[in-house]
């Protein structure tokens, strides 16, 4: 005899049906994107830009090169500043009206001790000048600092020479100086005979 076959058992009113595959997907919906889905540690997909520090680097280094560059310009501008804003400049007037041009150091307010002679009659000796005083301490200070001084001759006397009512001028024996003194003695025929007669 044939089987008759079993008829499917109908739930009873108001139970669930139990959960199959299909209900689960149509009742359990996945997570859309919008809600997002928090990032597992160590989740490098997942994590968000890395943010690096050379653009900071960068910037310092350049500011750090940019004040160094300043410096080293007010360094420069300094330095031309000292060089050239006092050049060697001798008075040509008041070397042609001087009797004599030595180079001497100061040992007394109103005497010098003549080191060099340039021209004119003068012994490298001790010698009294009469307006010595008139250049301060701080202008012609004592001691070994040598100054090239122009003289003028009034009644046996050792002047230094000025030209009119100005105040009389002296040059320090630098470099440059002592320079231009060896180009004016060479360039003028009389100082530079009196020089060629005392060597």
């Amino acid at each position: 005899m044939g089987r008759t076959p079993a008829k499917p058992r109908t739930p009873p009113s108001g139970s669930v049906p139990p959960a199959t595959g299909t209900n689960l997907a149509r009742s359990s919906p996945l997570p859309s994107a919008a809600a997002g889905t928090p990032s597992e540690p160590g989740n490098s997909k997942n994590a968000g830009p890395e943010t690096h520090s050379l653009p900071d680097f960068w910037k310092v280094s350049l500011f750090r090169l940019a004040a160094l560059a300043a410096i080293a310009w007010l360094v420069i501008l300094l330095w031309l500043v000292l060089t050239t804003a006092n050049p060697a400049v001798l008075s040509v007037e008041q070397l042609d009206t001087a009797d004599a041009l030595v180079t001497a150091h100061r040992v007394s307010p109103s005497a010098v001790s003549v080191d060099q002679v340039w021209f004119g009659p003068v012994p490298k000796t001790k010698q009294t000048i009469v307006n010595l005083s008139d250049l301060g301490e701080q202008q012609v200070p004592l001691g070994d600092r040598q100054f090239c001084i122009p003289l003028s001759l009034r009644n046996g006397r050792w002047w230094v020479t000025s030209l009119g009512n100005a105040k009389p001028r002296v040059y320090p024996a630098t470099k440059a100086y002592l320079d231009l003194v060896r180009n004016y003695v060479r360039s003028h025929p009389r100082q530079r005979a009196e020089s060629g007669e005392r060597k």
